[in-house]
């Protein structure tokens, strides 16, 4: 039998291990690019791929959802330049109850790139569950561009993970690749991932090709993402993502549809290792 779960909110979980998670949040940036764009900049959805990448796949995806985390409407406080700065987000259970809500606190340096994200987690009761905190360190090169990138993730004031990633631009000053090394809080390597970039006419990223690798170069899988754009807007219209393990067995794939650039709704669906379909996730995003 395959399980079906209705959600309204994706959350991707990040951890060294199966008894050690951390979840963070990609709000409404679902839409934005994975990569640190033209400018070098990161975003939310940045972040929560990072995390994907840095979690055990098997270990942090259930036959059968034990909760379903629904997301009431947020409460954003912008600066001067439109960036949120404090994002509170009511929380309730599959059955409508309201169990808590999230705190995201954003900063940003003098260029707009996210200096440090802190996510606070409340129950019902206004009783703090849990922070998590997540630290950004950048270089650049003589034209501002972002040539590496170091984000740490700590929860409840625990080192968790280093991400450490080094960009490559091509001719027209375009990220066409990211190496990125995790690694645990005693500094082990626990993963390699390289993501090359595609791009279309337009020079909007149109394929990502994914390669992750496990901390003694065992390759783990490997994600292709193909982007489609509104031809009049140019926003992000549709995502298409398959992920195949080492053995070329498609263990993944899923459908974003967006709106004006921002998702909508979804469709994930999750295999065996025999290529057999497991379970099915439909998304609805507000």
């Amino acid at each position: 039998a395959v399980a079906a779960v209705v959600v309204c909110f994706v959350v991707v979980v990040a951890a060294v291990s199966a008894a050690q998670a951390v979840t963070v949040p990609t709000g409404d940036q679902q839409n934005q690019s994975t990569m640190p764009a033209y400018q070098g900049q990161w975003t939310k959805a940045a972040v929560a791929l990072e995390a994907a990448e840095a979690a055990d796949v098997e270990a942090q995806q259930p036959a059968v959802a034990e909760e379903d985390v629904i997301e009431g409407a947020a409460e954003k406080t912008l600066d001067a330049c439109g960036r949120p700065t404090q994002v509170i987000t009511k929380l309730y259970d599959s059955k409508g109850k309201y169990i808590g809500y999230r705190s995201e606190t954003i900063a940003y340096d003098d260029k707009g790139r996210i200096v440090n994200q802190t996510i606070e987690r409340y129950d019902d009761k206004k009783t703090k569950i849990s922070t998590t905190c997540l630290n950004y360190t950048r270089t650049f090169d003589d034209k501002g561009k972002d040539l590496t990138t170091t984000i740490t993730l700590s929860n409840n004031g625990e080192l968790i993970n280093t991400w450490e990633h080094t960009f490559t631009y091509n001719d027209k000053g375009r990220v066409a690749q990211r190496d990125a090394v995790f690694k645990d809080a005693k500094g082990n390597v626990i993963r390699t991932v390289v993501q090359t970039n595609a791009f279309n006419a337009k020079g909007q990223v149109s394929v990502m090709t994914i390669v992750r690798k496990d901390g003694s170069g065992k390759l783990l899988e490997t994600q292709f993402i193909h982007n489609t754009y509104d031809d009049k807007t140019g926003k992000l219209s549709q995502q298409n993502s398959i992920i195949r393990d080492s053995a070329n067995v498609m263990r993944r794939s899923s459908v974003v549809i967006y709106k004006d650039g921002v998702a909508k709704s979804g469709i994930t669906k999750y295999f065996d290792k025999s290529g057999n379909l497991q379970r099915r996730e439909v998304s609805r995003y507000k």
